[in-house]
């Protein structure tokens, strides 16, 4: 298993590569960071969601907008 602390420490500083387990049951790899310079500003009217642990929402570089995955359906991960 991928350590969480490690996974977010890699988005926050590099654009990383994560290939994951979708819920529907298909593999998806996908490029994304939570670098402060590549992320949208928050929205002014944002709101505070309760965070799930479980979780880490990134930013998708190839999509242009946030996604999600769950820590423990981690195959790989490659930083670039």
């Amino acid at each position: 298993m991928i350590n969480r602390e490690l996974v977010e420490k890699a988005l926050r500083l590099h654009t990383v590569t994560i290939k994951f387990l979708k819920v529907g049951g298909d593999v998806r790899t996908m490029k994304c960071t939570l670098k402060p310079t590549v992320i949208p500003a928050p929205k002014k009217n944002a709101r505070n969601i309760k965070r799930n642990p479980d979780i880490c929402c990134v930013w998708d570089i190839e999509a242009n907008a946030w996604r999600s995955f769950r820590y423990d359906t981690i195959y790989s991960m490659d930083v670039q």
